[in-house]
């Protein structure tokens, strides 16, 4: 529907760039990027959300526990291991709910070694 697509607005940010604005967002996702983040810079990336967010806003997040890309010699990056339980945490001293349920542990353009710790997030501010 035409009236749809001219309110979606897909947006490519650098994480360590971005600047909040004030209630500008419906939706944010942020998919596969906490887990190259370390914790204390997650935290403060989703109060920058929370704030972004209009009321009745959602977050999506999707992230592996054990660190994304494994081991990929032409891949190197700093990769961190954050339990659902820290994730969940931070997430909820800024929304008012947050719903978590078990990725599918597969990705269709990287090759992962083994099953991982996955999780799809919704946060409602």
């Amino acid at each position: 529907r035409s009236d749809i697509k001219n309110n979606i607005n897909f947006t490519k940010y650098s994480i360590e760039k971005w600047e909040s604005t004030p209630t500008k967002y419906k939706v944010i996702i942020v998919a596969r990027v906490i887990q190259y983040l370390p914790l204390a810079e997650v935290s403060d990336l989703f109060k920058k959300i929370s704030n972004s967010l209009q009321d009745n806003g959602l977050l999506l997040v999707s992230y592996s526990v054990s660190g994304g890309i494994h081991e990929r010699k032409e891949i190197v990056v700093p990769k961190f291991s954050h339990s659902i339980e820290e994730i969940e945490q931070i997430l909820k001293t800024n929304f008012r709910d947050v719903k978590i349920t078990e990725g599918s542990n597969k990705s269709l353009h990287v090759n992962y070694e083994g099953l991982l710790d996955s999780y799809d997030i919704v946060a409602f501010k």
